[in-house]
């Protein structure tokens, strides 16, 4: 008898962890699904996200009043700028002070984004003092002023300071 009860353990254990291990294997099956389902609901959150920024960005800043302003300088050496300020329409003024580093780049040809922001359709003036220091080593103030007029696109500006064969140094306001 002793033999027919350990046989009966043995087969009672047996069965115990084959049902324990299907269920363990079909919990983890689960787990693994249940994961992979979170998993795809953050992506799709994510993708949301997104979108809705998009959405947001258009309706609150759209193209049609986009304007950016940027800085260069003719590679010379009668002119080197420490400071800019810009006052575009009513926006707050920009403001920027240069160091060695950004003269050296603006020199080799780099073009400095100095503010991008939204200004409404129609006419604006802008009005652009540039601190430096000319060739002498005397502080020099470069000044420019230009009304312009923008349109239902972005407006895109350019400060440049560049002097013909044998004339000053001058700044000037382009549109692109």
């Amino acid at each position: 008898m002793t033999f027919i009860r350990l046989v009966k353990s043995a087969l009672f254990t047996l069965h115990c962890g084959l049902v324990g291990g299907l269920m363990m294997a079909t919990a983890h099956a689960n787990d693994v699904r249940v994961t992979q389902e979170i998993q795809a609901a953050k992506q799709q959150v994510l993708q949301l996200n997104k979108e809705l920024y998009e959405l947001e960005q258009a309706l609150l800043k759209p193209i049609t009043t986009q304007a950016a302003v940027y800085f260069s300088i003719q590679p010379i050496e009668q002119f080197a700028p420490l400071s800019i300020d810009v006052q575009l329409g009513r926006l707050a003024p920009i403001h920027h002070v240069y160091s060695e580093r950004e003269v050296q780049a603006l020199r080799m040809g780099a073009v400095q984004p100095l503010a991008h922001s939204h200004l409404a359709p129609g006419a604006h003036d802008v009005h652009v003092r540039i601190n430096g220091v000319n060739v002498r080593g005397e502080t020099q103030q470069l000044t420019a002023n230009r009304s312009i007029e923008k349109g239902d696109g972005p407006l895109y500006l350019e400060i440049h300071i560049g002097a013909a064969t044998g004339q000053s140094v001058q700044a000037t306001i382009r549109t692109w």
